[in-house]
């Protein structure tokens, strides 16, 4: 009889959860300050590559905000990473709070759905390259947007296999570490920003050495999240990192190595059964960076319980994401939405993003012909 990885889990007892605790009104707010970080990556004038010198605020108005922007109000944009450069994000400086923060959005056009799907050669491997060609001819720039995006992000990811990345590009901080593997898309995509990235933040705590970095990131960003800081503390930066809804991004030598690395913490947050948590499966020899923070009932509720080991799955992980899920459809993909995790912190006024409108939200539903075609992958991949 074969034992899955999560049987294996349980059965040598690598699986350590705490009961549950009520987080701390600082650590709420911390949670909130920097999932809004990550979501403002939304914003297309945050993450186009222009005007970096003109002073844009990352948050430019209270208006359409029920808090309004809190830590954000005193943030300003001094780099940007448009998507063409692998991931989109920006490095933004707060005077106010003396933070130098470094955030990364999730899935947002094709490249980062290509970004997601690189090594993607087993399971739903066999049929998603030839559906997501057809789909992005069929519908152009459409079919990015929204959920049905996620849902190609959610079974190329979940088909991925750990590939050990290559050496660099003459980068002495590379290898991030010995005998580690990584996802091969997130590694190519924290390539195409790492260097502006590294320039960005020297410059930034050179001109101000008492404030604090924090690096952070939503989704396919948490994962590029995780890279960068794992870098940045090679480089000897202090630096927090804060993730959302992250995918795992390498095997247990690279999250080993990720969480015991010093040089500051890492608080990777979930929130119920967040599916993308569950991707890249474990099987293949995928792990999480330690601990977890999961808010079971949603971050609202300020109830959580920290899973402590790489391959736990006593949170987050115990809800295994099987491509039969993607049948259904929004539904499934509820507790992974970011508002669920920067709290209270909806694009719904247009002066949210700064410079042109609030974001344009996707309240397209499937088609039948999607609906069909990801049963179809679903059949066939179990």
């Amino acid at each position: 009889m074969r034992l899955s990885t999560k049987h294996l889990s349980v059965l040598l007892g690598v699986v350590a959860a705490t009961s549950a605790e009520i987080a701390s009104q600082d650590f709420i707010h911390n949670i909130t300050t920097y999932a809004r970080y990550a979501a403002f990556g939304y914003c297309d004038n945050l993450t186009d590559g222009r005007d970096i010198n003109s002073g844009t605020k990352v948050c430019p108005s209270d208006s359409g905000i029920p808090d309004g922007c809190g830590d954000l109000a005193d943030s300003v944009v001094v780099m940007e990473f448009p998507s063409a450069e692998g991931v989109s994000g920006f490095v933004a400086v707060n005077e106010k709070t003396k933070k130098i923060v470094v955030s990364f959005r999730g899935t947002g056009n094709a490249k980062d759905v290509i970004t997601d799907l690189k090594t993607c050669k087993t399971r739903a491997g066999r049929t998603l390259f030839p559906w997501l060609n057809e789909q992005r001819e069929k519908f152009g720039n459409a079919v990015n947007k929204g959920f049905r995006n996620v849902v190609v992000n959610i079974v190329g990811a979940a088909c991925s296999l750990a590939a050990k990345p290559p050496p660099g590009d003459g980068d002495a901080l590379l290898p991030l570490c010995d005998k580690c593997e990584v996802h091969t898309g997130f590694f190519e995509g924290f390539m195409g920003i790492k260097n502006k990235m590294l320039t960005t933040v020297r410059q930034q705590k050179d001109a101000h050495s008492n404030f604090e970095v924090v690096v952070t990131g939503y989704s396919l960003g948490a994962a590029v999240a995780t890279l960068a800081a794992t870098y940045l503390r090679k480089a000897t930066f202090e630096l927090d990192l804060y993730t959302f809804g992250s995918p795992r991004v390498g095997d247990a030598n690279f999250t080993e190595f990720v969480t015991k690395q010093g040089r500051g913490k890492n608080f990777r947050i979930t929130n119920a059964n967040d599916p993308v948590t569950n991707v890249p499966w474990n099987d293949p020899g995928f792990a999480h960076v330690s601990p977890e923070y999961w808010f079971p009932q949603g971050i609202a509720t300020k109830e959580m319980q920290v899973c402590d080991g790489v391959n736990n799955l006593a949170c987050s992980g115990q809800f295994e994401f099987k491509l039969g899920d993607v049948a259904l459809g929004k539904d499934r993909m509820k507790p992974h939405l970011w508002q669920n995790y920067a709290v209270g912190f909806p694009f719904t006024g247009a002066t949210a993003c700064p410079g042109r409108g609030g974001r344009e939200l996707d309240d397209v539903p499937f088609t039948p012909e999607e609906i069909a075609e990801m049963k179809r992958l679903a059949e066939q991949s179990d």
